[in-house]
């Protein structure tokens, strides 16, 4: 009877080792799949910033260009023909226009 009762109790210590290892392992597991999707949602975060980056870097080189251009405009717009009545002229006037509207932002 008492080694009956011995066994028994080595069993439910048996049973009681394996619930905790299955725990640990289960609670583990939990943190590692936890671990994975912070490292996920980092990443998309990091793709989604740097797509944010790129656009917004495109639209200043948009701005800036659109900004050069009316700057040409207005400038063709006080430029008259009667100014440059010969064309090879006024082509190289505006040449040095375009030339002085790429060194200025």
């Amino acid at each position: 009877e008492a080694a009956t009762a011995r066994e028994a109790t080595a069993a439910a210590r048996k049973i009681t080792d394996l619930k905790n290892q299955l725990s640990d392992q289960s609670e583990a597991a939990a943190r590692e799949a936890e671990t994975e999707r912070n490292a996920a949602a980092t990443r998309e975060a990091k793709l989604l910033q740097d797509e944010r980056d790129r656009r917004r870097r495109a639209e200043g080189e948009l701005d800036s260009a659109l900004g050069k251009m009316n700057k040409v405009r207005h400038l063709m717009e006080r430029i008259s023909c009667r100014d440059f009545p010969n064309p090879e002229v006024l082509l190289l006037h505006l040449e040095r226009l375009a030339r002085h509207a790429e060194e200025k932002p």
